[in-house]
């Protein structure tokens, strides 16, 4: 599992910051919903202090030489290295955002197995060569978000933490979207407050409150969120059976999460919806 910490910077002790996890993608697919995924690109990026991170399956990536490929369902760059052109699109559509950084997902990692080349830490890189942020976090990480102000003195105070376990997914299930399956794994990790993952293209909040006891035996609550966070790819159209419906994909939603921390004098709180 990879490991990062970032702090984000907040005008004042009450500031808050907004993320956005988007997965599941697939850019090159003729199935990826564009207008809706640019629409909400831009409604999220101008709220306050917005950030994004890519939970993975940014694009297919299956080339015509691969047994999946399908012709008529991917739009793949007329050029000789396909994943390189692909991962230069990215590049050029998403610099101009704020990104903590960016999973890899089944269809990357199984480019980097076939191909020998790795559409997100090639993504990764580009970013860091252009002097921008946006790590690789690998296919699964454990981030940590610190809300900091700069106060007299150019001092830099911490004014909330919130821990977030991420992993691209691993889990099918329509009817829970995931929920068994990424708890089960989630489980093995302690200390965590927001639960993201990917791979299902489900989108689904769940809220999960924890008490501890103090040794006086005082109780306190805290919670916790764990979100799959959806996908921009359609399984249906209108008078045509896709190839997702012919393997019995039903309807999604379309969207991502947005997530909203805000520091106050108790801690960060920490509230989650739906686009």
């Amino acid at each position: 599992m990879m490991y990062a910490c970032i702090d984000i910077p907040i005008p004042h002790h009450t500031g808050e910051c907004n993320i956005t996890p988007l997965s599941d993608l697939h850019l090159d697919s003729l199935a990826c919903d564009h207008k809706a995924l640019n629409r909400l690109i831009a409604e999220r990026a101008a709220l306050p202090n917005s950030h994004f991170i890519s939970m993975g399956d940014l694009v297919c990536a299956i080339l015509p030489t691969d047994k999946r490929y399908r012709h008529g369902v991917q739009r793949l760059p007329d050029v000789g290295d396909v994943i390189q052109a692909e991962v230069n699109e990215q590049f050029r559509r998403f610099k101009d955002l704020s990104w903590l950084g960016f999973l890899s997902g089944n269809h990357e990692s199984t480019v980097a197995i076939k191909h020998y080349q790795h559409p997100t830490k090639m993504l990764a890189q580009k970013f860091t060569d252009a002097g921008l942020k946006g790590a690789y976090l690998g296919y699964s990480a454990y981030l940590v978000l610190r809300l900091t102000q700069v106060v007299a003195g150019n001092r830099k105070l911490t004014r909330g933490t919130v821990r977030f376990l991420l992993h691209h997914g691993a889990w099918c299930g329509a009817g829970d979207a995931g929920f068994l399956g990424a708890m089960r794994w989630a489980a093995g990790y302690d200390n965590w407050d927001v639960l993201l993952y990917g791979h299902n293209h489900q989108t689904a909040v769940r809220q999960q409150d924890i008490v501890h006891y103090s040794e006086r035996g005082v109780p306190r609550t805290r919670t916790r969120y764990i979100c799959a966070c959806g996908t921009f790819m359609n399984n249906t159209a209108p008078q045509e059976t896709t190839w997702l419906e012919q393997k019995g994909h039903a309807p999604v939603r379309i969207g991502a999460p947005l997530i909203t921390i805000a520091a106050s004098a108790t801690g960060p709180r920490v509230s989650v919806q739906l686009s």
